[in-house]
């Protein structure tokens, strides 16, 4: 139980398209990102331990890890990759991480 891995799901509109439209529905269309992708999140949560109890009650051990020894290990990977990425695109990334960790735990 790494948990390393997460499906997702990407939202896209052009800049061109995003730009044309108001502020008013700029704001929207960002909102909206960010409320739809909060309801993805808790709905792949809510099945991962639906198929989870499934899977043990047909006889299924899962092993947790030491998932901070194992974030620990990895923690350098993105600077491998910091050329090759946006400036800043990292840094916007875990904003958002950070964001969503801290509305899952005011549930």
């Amino acid at each position: 139980m790494t948990e390393h891995q997460r499906a997702f799901f990407t939202y896209v509109v052009s800049e061109k398209f995003f730009q044309s439209l108001t502020p008013d529905l700029q704001k929207v269309i960002l909102q909206t990102g960010k409320d739809i992708t909060l309801y993805h999140n808790n709905l792949q949560s809510q099945m991962e331990s639906q198929w989870k109890q499934k899977l043990i009650d047909k006889g299924m051990t899962f092993v947790n890890s030491d998932q901070a020894a194992f974030k620990d290990r990895l923690k350098d990977i993105p600077n491998k990759f910091a050329n090759q990425w946006a400036p800043g695109l990292y840094l916007e990334i875990q904003k958002e991480i950070k964001e969503y960790q801290a509305k899952k735990t005011r549930k």
